[in-house]
C-alpha cells in the first residue's frame, strides 16, 4: 500500500504544501538507510570532497545524523522513491537532462524549494532499496558519472569558481583517497576502476568547449 499511503497524504491538508514525498527505504537484510539530504552548499560539497564528511557528517548536505524513525518536512529525499506533483513537475521543466545519473534528483528538489515547496520524508510508509544496483558490474562508469554530476551540479548552482574549486579537489585529495581505499581491498579491481573512472572524468574536463556548446 505504499503508493496508495502516500497519494492520501499528498492529497490531505498536512501534505497541501509539499512537493515532493519520500519514504523510509530499507535495504536487504532491513536495514533502514540515508532517507534525505539538506540543499548542499559549495563548502558541504567540498567537505564531500576531501572526504571530512564522512568523519563528521554535519560537515556535508547528506542528513546521516537524522533520526529515520521520524517523519520530517527536509529540504530533499532520495531518488529512489520520489513521489512529486505533476503540476511542480511541469513547472521546473522535469529533470534536468545534463545529470544523466545522480543529483539529478537532488538539483529538482532544490530548485522546487526556491519555489516554496517542501519535501516530506514519511516514516511510517517503506521500500526495499537494492543500493547500487543500476550501476553494480560497471563501477568505472559509476565513479564518473557520480564525479561528473557533482561538478555539473557546482558549476550549475555556484558558478565556475565553484567548479574549479571542487575539480581541484577531486583531482588531488578525493584521487589520492579512492587510490588509498582501493590499495586496501587487497584487490587490482577497485585500482582499475578508479583509474578507468577517472581517465573518463579528464577527456570530459579537456573536452570543456564542447561541453559547454552541447549543455
Amino acid at each position: 500500500n505504499t503508493l496508495e499511503k502516500v497519494y492520501f497524504f499528498m492529497e490531505s491538508e498536512a501534505g497541501s504544501d509539499v512537493a515532493i514525498c519520500g519514504v523510509q527505504q530499507r535495504d536487504r537484510d532491513g536495514n533502514i538507510l540515508r532517507h534525505s539530504s539538506r540543499c548542499p552548499s559549495l563548502l558541504s560539497f567540498f567537505m564531500m570532497t576531501i572526504g571530512l564528511s564522512k568523519i563528521f557528517p554535519k560537515l556535508g548536505h547528506i542528513m546521516q545524523e537524522c533520526m529515520h524513525n521520524k517523519s520530517r518536512k527536509v529540504d530533499h529525499v532520495i531518488g529512489a522513491f520520489y513521489f512529486i506533483r505533476r503540476n511542480v513537475f511541469d513547472e521546473l521543466n522535469g529533470f534536468d537532462e545534463r545529470f544523466f545519473m545522480y543529483l539529478e534528483d537532488l538539483d529538482l528538489s532544490c530548485r522546487a524549494k526556491q519555489l516554496g515547496w517542501s519535501s516530506m520524508y514519511l516514516s511510517d510508509v517503506q521500500i526495499k532499496h537494492f543500493c547500487g544496483q543500476s550501476s553494480s558490474q560497471v563501477k568505472s562508469h559509476r565513479i564518473f558519472y557520480s564525479l561528473r554530476s557533482r561538478l555539473l551540479y557546482v558549476e550549475k548552482h555556484f558558478g565556475m569558481k565553484g567548479f574549479f574549486t571542487i575539480l581541484t579537489g577531486v583531482f588531488t585529495i578525493e584521487l589520492l583517497l579512492r587510490l588509498i581505499k582501493a590499495l586496501f581491498s587487497f584487490s587490482l579491481i577497485p585500482f582499475r576502476d578508479t583509474i578507468m573512472g577517472y581517465g573518463r572524468l579528464t577527456k570530459w574536463v579537456l573536452n570543456y568547449k564542447t561541453r559547454l556548446s552541447l549543455y
